[in-house]
């Protein structure tokens, strides 16, 4: 089953100096061949968020779900984590820190035959331009990219996946706050890696500035081949 981008998602962005940010109400599809992926950002405030939390329950900090932890590049931050075979309904994800920041993002994007067993692999980048290089394992996997960029250097939210320097990539969220000192951008963008190896993830804006990247490899959920049962044979009638 191959992986695929299931085709909403949930975002908000925050310029208010408060301590939490919520994203809007999400529709969960669901299922065990599902994956969510929740990208959080900010600027840095030297502090990383003291809990991420979906759909109300556990913190998903230092846990086996946290994909990528918090890191920076000295003025912007931010994390990955993962919810498996997610039950379907109206869901929400919320990231908390001990004191006010601004800005801040976070995102929920849902995936499809996914192989959730499996650990995700990962490479992040805080270049001056958004690039990363990510050496896929499997064959037939999705590689998704996740950018948070200083919007106080960008005019508009406008990313070019396709402008980068691998074709095909597909521009799936592209967002941000208004230009100005309070103002924070993210895109995704992803591409099926049909051979395992190294592939670029890279986009392109109107203005470069200051960037976090973050790869990751999602691997295809390899369904188990079904066999008819064998035919059970009778012995040969054998006359005396």
């Amino acid at each position: 089953m191959a992986v695929g981008f299931v085709g909403n998602s949930a975002i908000g962005h925050d310029e208010t100096n408060d301590g939490d940010i919520t994203t809007g109400a999400y529709t969960v599809i669901g299922g065990t061949d599902k994956i969510i992926l929740i990208d959080g950002g900010a600027r840095n405030t030297g502090t990383a968020p003291t809990s991420v939390t979906y759909d109300g329950g556990a913190d998903l900090i230092g846990g086996a779900d946290e994909v990528t932890a918090w890191f920076n590049n000295g003025n912007y931050s931010a994390g990955l984590w993962r919810v498996i075979d997610p039950t379907a309904g109206s869901k929400t994800a919320t990231m908390t820190f001990a004191g006010n920041t601004r800005p801040k993002h976070l995102q929920i994007i849902e995936y499809s035959g996914a192989e959730t067993t499996s650990a995700i692999n990962t490479a992040t980048g805080t270049n001056t331009a958004p690039a990363v290089s990510l050496t896929t394992i499997s064959n037939n996997s999705m590689a998704v990219g996740l950018i948070t960029q200083d919007g106080n250097l960008q005019t508009t939210p406008i990313y070019d996946w396709t402008g980068g320097s691998e074709a095909g990539e597909t521009e799936r969220i592209d967002r941000g706050s208004s230009a100005g000192a309070n103002a924070i951008h993210y895109s995704v963008g992803d591409i099926i890696k049909a051979t395992a190896g190294a592939q670029d993830l890279s986009a392109t804006s109107d203005s470069d500035g200051q960037w976090l990247m973050i790869g990751v490899e999602i691997t295809e959920e390899v369904v188990a081949a079904v066999y008819p049962p064998f035919p059970r044979l009778k012995p040969p009638h054998v006359r005396m």
